[in-house]
């Protein structure tokens, strides 16, 4: 679907109504549908779907999809040159793994 953002949008928000929003498909999707959003210029709808990405992954407490959640949401402020040296801020990068439990390969970081 190279280049067919709307159709690729309309297929996966398809495929969201039949899928579990907080498991790792439904909020892989959210994510993708938050990157095709960025990628049209539609930030507002970007930032939703990230935040509902965040939200479920965190519910999850799914460390691998916080952190795909997390660079999804990078990569779209960075496309629209707010992702500045430092935005996500540490201390709430560090609640956020606090709430779901830790993570060695972090807090050794």
């Amino acid at each position: 679907m190279r280049g067919r953002y709307d159709d690729a949008i309309a297929v996966l928000r398809e495929a969201l109504t039949g899928l579990d929003a907080n498991a790792a498909a439904g909020i892989t999707s959210m994510v993708q549908l938050g990157c095709l959003c960025a990628i049209q210029g539609r930030s507002d709808e970007a930032d939703r779907w990230h935040a509902s990405t965040l939200a479920a992954a965190e519910n999850q407490q799914h460390l691998p999809l916080l952190a795909f959640a997390f660079n999804a949401q990078g990569l779209t402020l960075r496309r629209r040159g707010r992702l500045a040296l430092g935005h996500l801020d540490r201390v709430d990068i560090d609640r956020t793994i606090a709430r779901v439990g830790g993570c060695p390969a972090y807090d050794s970081a």
